[in-house]
């Protein structure tokens, strides 16, 4: 990350093990910084939206998943 801060898939790669680690939180911030980068997959929407369940946050989430459904 310090070598590419500007590579989406270094951020979405980020998201992923945040993820797994149970760091919701920190987790859709690297999602979201990976969309900043140019990452606009539905994969990552979709992980960003999974980590906003996990943090109760429905609303934002389903808007997140839909997003990523078009």
């Amino acid at each position: 990350l310090e070598a590419a801060p500007r590579h989406a898939g270094i951020w979405a790669n980020l998201g992923a093990a945040l993820h797994e680690a149970r760091r919701h939180e920190e987790a859709f911030a690297a999602f979201m910084q990976a969309r900043e980068h140019g990452d606009s997959s539905a994969v990552t929407l979709m992980n960003a939206g999974v980590s906003l369940n996990a943090l109760h946050r429905h609303a934002q989430a389903l808007a997140l998943l839909q997003e990523a459904l078009k």
